[in-house]
């Protein structure tokens, strides 16, 4: 794996649902990261969650 045009859309659905990052890469047959930085991206949901979870930290009581 890790050569077709739909390995993006995979590694990229895998991550929304989260699934560790190393099953995947075991998948693609390389390394995690490469999994991370090349063949996934954040979805939109995911990026949503980051931000929200540092809203608490952020506000000024």
């Amino acid at each position: 794996m890790g050569e077709f045009p739909g390995d993006a859309a995979h590694a990229s659905l895998m991550r929304e649902l989260k699934v560790d990052p190393k099953v995947v890469a075991d998948q693609f047959g390389h390394a995690a990261d490469v999994t991370l930085t090349v063949y996934s991206q954040t979805a939109l949901g995911l990026r949503k969650e980051a931000v929200d979870s540092h809203k608490p930290a952020l506000s000024v009581a």
